[in-house]
């Protein structure tokens, strides 16, 4: 199979490989039978730069484009003036108290939350009860930054969850990186937003007052005060808490550029192959290595791909030939398959004792798995993360996104308070 995946390979772009080839179930289908997915997301420091607000209304107006009868886009066309500024930026580096509060609001997602707001279509009355709108998130996290050609910083935020709505990372990740930025968290006469830094450092110092003084405030982010209260408007951890509600919020959409599907994970296929059939089953589906960080096998969700397979009565005799391929394709799909959104216990039975033959055989199998991660990580890394960062030299798409966001998406409106925001419960 090398060969036919090296030919295959050969006629394909770049930014496009097939990784691996391996042998399934005949009723295999790669979207219905995962049962979790992680996706990456880079973000490049800048956007956390305090002056970047200040420095966007530096840049010439943009031109008004006309998308349909109705509609229209403002839309940055001086490239010169934006790789300039784009220069200026390149070398600013989060700082520890950014990265802090961003990592914090990124782990909010985590859970069970009703998205509603995080979609589209579904952020509407009796979107919040709509269970299609709920989703599990089982990691949201933050990897080692990395430093592209040109010197820019980028962080690496990684999602794992069993399915995600349409735009829903996209969306989470503005949020984030809003609150990161403390958007819309100046004082009510119109000052100079509070810096992340600043804002970061004045959560720690309330969180200590609060310590000592036996409270129980909850400290959300920049302008949070001693008793937990905020500026209206202000993306804090608590507007995050707003958000999945039962009420409206306006959220943005974050570059789809920087997005793109890491990997897939088909725990509960893998188990049941191997309790079907026993030392004769294929090689699993598993490309994630069990001692590095890229690893999310143990956390174990249900599936109920697990009791369809065993309604089909699947055997070994009746399989197929899957082509894993990956690209720089970074559009989540719609993801509407039910699944259950807590993780039950795991009581699967002991296996028997392998054979010497067989060990020798599952090894082999453990080897090619290995060398299918390695091709696996190499191209993420090396492929996708430099794609990714080589083409916002060219086209600019976040300092784009962070000049419409700056001038026509208000923190203050968008992130309000829940007063004559809510929706009218379901009777």
């Amino acid at each position: 199979m090398d060969d036919v995946r090296t030919n295959l390979n050969a006629h394909l772009p770049d930014d496009i490989a097939i990784l691996d080839i391996v042998k399934t179930t005949r009723s295999f289908s790669a979207k219905t039978f995962r049962d979790k997915v992680r996706y990456t997301y880079m973000i490049p420091s800048y956007i956390f730069h305090p002056d970047l607000p200040q420095l966007l209304q530096t840049l010439s107006p943009p031109d008004l484009v006309y998308k349909s009868d109705s509609q229209t886009e403002n839309v940055l066309k001086n490239t010169q003036q934006i790789s300039e500024l784009q220069k200026q930026l390149k070398s600013y580096r989060a700082t520890p108290a950014q990265l802090a509060l961003l990592q914090s609001a990124l782990h909010e997602f985590v859970g069970t939350h009703a998205f509603h707001n995080y979609t589209s279509k579904k952020a509407v009355p009796g979107g919040y009860s709509d269970m299609s709108a709920k989703r599990y998130i089982l990691k949201f996290d933050i990897a080692d930054p990395i430093i592209s050609a040109n010197g820019t910083e980028w962080i690496v935020t990684r999602v794992t969850g069993q399915s995600f709505l349409l735009n829903q990372i996209r969306k989470m990740v503005s949020m984030a990186m809003d609150v990161a930025r403390g958007a819309g968290c100046g004082d009510k006469e119109g000052k100079k937003d509070e810096t992340p830094e600043a804002g970061a450092g004045k959560m720690e110092e309330e969180k200590t007052a609060d310590t000592e003084n036996g409270s129980k405030s909850d400290a959300c982010g920049p302008n949070n005060d001693s008793n937990g209260n905020y500026d209206d408007g202000c993306a804090t951890l608590q507007t995050m808490k707003d958000s999945f509600a039962n009420r409206f919020m306006k959220i943005n959409i974050a570059p789809a550029q920087g997005l793109f599907l890491d990997m897939s994970y088909f725990d509960g296929y893998n188990r049941k192959n191997e309790k079907l059939s026993g030392d004769n089953h294929n090689a699993l589906l598993e490309w994630a290595h069990q001692e590095t960080d890229d690893d999310d096998n143990n956390d174990h969700v249900g599936s109920k791909d697990d009791d369809a397979m065993e309604e089909e009565k699947v055997t070994i005799d009746d399989t197929k030939t899957d082509i894993v391929i990956t690209s720089t394709n970074n559009e989540q799909t719609g993801g509407d398959v039910e699944k259950p959104t807590t993780a039950p216990e795991n009581k699967e039975k002991p296996l028997k004792p392998s054979s010497p033959y067989s060990v020798a055989k599952q090894q082999a199998k453990k080897e090619m798995n290995e060398a299918s991660r390695k091709r696996w990580k190499a191209f993420r890394d090396e492929k996708i993360a430099q794609h990714i960062m080589k083409e916002e030299e060219t086209e600019f798409h976040f300092l784009k996104y962070m000049h419409h966001h700056e001038a026509h998406f208000d923190p203050k409106v968008n992130y309000a308070s829940m007063e004559n925001k809510l929706f009218v419960l379901d009777s």
